[in-house]
């Protein structure tokens, strides 16, 4: 006899039966076809003053001392993941702490940020425009 199927397997089953006729599936080959070529165009920006001294001073501390005369090998990826999100938006280092603060990602704190927002406001009025 077959093995015994359990019933919370039988039900994600029938309730995959059940909404499988309602469901659009498309494969990325067939959308691609559909969509405009991607661009992709790199942009580099200074880091904002609060980004550049944060990442100054990690650049100072002990831990990247410590990773930098290789008695710490294993947190050089922690290392640089910190180093990214200094550069992404300083936030991202305290998010557990900072989150439900008004400032939280506030993109006055990211020249990334800063860049984009800006980015994106041109592209709006270009797009008013046609």
């Amino acid at each position: 006899p077959p093995p015994a199927v359990p019933p919370p397997y039988r039900c994600a089953l029938v309730l995959r039966d059940a909404v499988a006729p309602h469901l659009l599936r498309r494969r990325k080959a067939d959308v691609g076809i559909q969509l405009p070529k991607k661009k992709e165009q790199v942009l580099f920006c200074r880091l904002s003053k609060l980004q550049a001294r944060l990442y100054k001073a990690f650049l100072q501390s002990p831990e990247i001392h410590e990773v930098l005369t290789g008695r710490m090998r294993h947190g050089a990826l922690a290392s640089l993941d910190l180093l990214r999100k200094i550069c992404n938006h300083p936030d991202l280092i305290e998010r557990e702490r900072i989150q439900g603060h008004e400032m939280y990602g506030n993109p006055s704190r990211s020249a990334k940020m800063q860049v984009t927002e800006r980015l994106l406001e041109r592209w709006a009025v270009a797009e008013e425009e046609e």
